[in-house]
């Protein structure tokens, strides 16, 4: 039997980005695909994309359909065109319904320019418009996490993961950088509430999104001090 090592396996196979790495973070898996139940988070990356992605509703019921919420970073060099509104995408926010044989796709908010990930405000329209704080907010509001603070407190955990560990922020899209950079930010400035649009009155104060906000923080620094403290160590 002839047993490759890892490497030569990685090197070979062009689909490497798709192998279990494990959590995330506590029950967050990483390119797994999740588990489909109702509430569960996984976390998606190729060198295509970075997707975060939040199940509303299971699937496994015969009366109502299955409902996932994606949110997806393409690379800037390669929007993603969603036909429906003749647009090219760097960043959107999708809401799929799985019915038995048939299945829908909406998006509900996309980035179409790369400066609108650092506008002030979003567009009248989100679908076309969005910035990066409105994009975050349809997501957790579609997701209907929005009163979830543990929900929202492992989804900031991603976020965080994914900008500020070196075991991924290597991996992930530039959109997604930049995206993470600009929450970040406004939430360190106290930008990310005055400036999400009113459409998300009702929300934002919810108990998601404070620890939402909270969390991204506290593991974002949590993260940059310990890769900080390894290179000290050097």
């Amino acid at each position: 039997m002839n047993i490759k090592k890892f490497t030569q396996f990685i090197s070979e196979n062009e689909h490497y980005s798709s192998i279990n790495e494990g959590d995330i973070v506590p029950g967050v898996p990483y390119n797994s695909g999740g588990s489909g139940a109702a509430g569960s988070i996984s976390v998606g990356v190729t060198t295509d994309s970075t997707e975060i992605i939040i199940v509303r509703q299971s699937s496994a019921s015969e009366d109502k359909p299955g409902i996932k919420l994606y949110l997806a970073f393409l690379p800037s060099k390669k929007p993603y065109e969603i036909k429906q509104s003749a647009v090219n995408a760097y960043a959107y926010v999708r809401k799929d319904k799985i019915y038995p044989g048939d299945n829908t796709q909406e998006y509900i908010a996309a980035v179409t320019k790369m400066a609108d990930f650092d506008a002030t405000k979003s567009s009248f329209d989100l679908s076309r418009g969005a910035d990066s704080i409105d994009l975050i907010a349809e997501f957790i509001t579609s997701a209907g996490i929005a009163s979830d603070a543990t929900a929202c407190t492992k989804l900031a955990k991603v976020i965080a993961t994914l900008i500020a560990s070196t075991t991924y922020n290597t991996k992930v899209t530039d959109t997604f950088l930049k995206f993470a950079n600009n929450i970040i930010m406004n939430v360190k400035n106290n930008g990310f509430v005055v400036r999400m649009d009113d459409d998300f009155i009702t929300v934002k104060q919810s108990k998601g999104m404070q620890a939402f906000r909270t969390e991204l923080v506290k593991s974002y620094d949590a993260l940059s001090k310990a890769k900080t403290a390894d290179a000290t160590k050097k």
